[in-house]
């Protein structure tokens, strides 16, 4: 494993730095800055999460794992989008004010997301009110009854909770989640839609980045705020970290 070095640029300010902006748009720094981490969290746990690795049953546990922050990060970008362009007229205004100086990228991502949000069929939006943030009964009792009943299931216990896997479960969600009761057909749809978040995400963070930016530009200008350059050492490649599933002492919190 090779660490790195990288730098981070330190800007302290205070509250009354914000007086500089509108109230409405120090919160909206503020929040969307959290929307953002949050992003970008499910996004690191997705990749860390992708290992082929050579045991069977910890590459079933892992995939489902990745799939369950997909379903995060799908309901996230869908929540994020509402609070930016529906819930809140003081968000309207500002994303209204501020869109013609987004760059040429951003200004395509931007687009990109109003015309796949403006679709109903959207899998995000879906994901969100079906299987992330809201577990629907209905999705699943309709594979259920269509489902093949020679079709083999497993269930994986072990003598802690945190080491169990309901593969079973994550096989029922993904075939209700894609529409589909044929195993072989789930694969290629499975494909399509981990892209189609994948897209989505990145358009997004690309749009809310930018819109900090521009907010957080303003302040920077006319308060005249220094960054301060700090260095944090031993950073690890993204690509060599893993986030198992299957742990050791996973209760050691209870343990004297």
């Amino acid at each position: 494993m090779q660490n790195d070095e990288i730098n981070v640029y330190r800007f302290p300010f205070t509250r009354k730095d914000l007086d500089v902006i509108s109230k409405d748009e120090a919160v909206f720094l503020l929040q969307i800055g959290g929307l953002m981490h949050e992003v970008i969290s499910l996004q690191k746990y997705i990749y860390m999460s992708i290992h082929n690795v050579d045991n069977p049953i910890e590459r079933m546990a892992e995939n489902a794992q990745v799939m369950y922050f997909y379903r995060l990060l799908a309901g996230t970008i869908f929540e994020g989008w509402q609070l930016l362009t529906k819930r809140h007229n003081e968000y309207r205004i500002i994303i209204a004010k501020y869109k013609n100086k987004l760059d040429t990228v951003a200004e395509t991502a931007f687009n990109k997301l109003q015309e796949y949000f403006s679709d109903k069929n959207n899998s995000c939006e879906r994901i969100r009110n079906k299987f992330s943030h809201h577990h629907d009964y209905r999705e699943i009792v309709k594979i259920f009854n269509k489902w093949p009943k020679n079709d083999e299931l497993e269930i994986y216990l072990s003598e802690t909770h945190a080491n169990c896997r309901y593969a079973a479960s994550d096989i029922v969600t993904n075939l209700s989640m894609l529409g589909t009761i044929e195993l072989k057909d789930m694969q290629p749809k499975l494909d399509n839609l981990i892209k189609e978040i994948d897209e989505t995400a990145r358009a997004f963070i690309v749009v809310i980045s930018q819109y900090l930016s521009i907010i957080f530009q303003e302040i920077v200008e006319k308060k005249k705020l220094m960054g301060q350059e700090m260095k944090i050492n031993n950073v690890p490649s993204l690509r060599d970290l893993r986030l198992r599933y299957f742990v050791a002492n996973p209760e050691w919190r209870n343990k004297k």
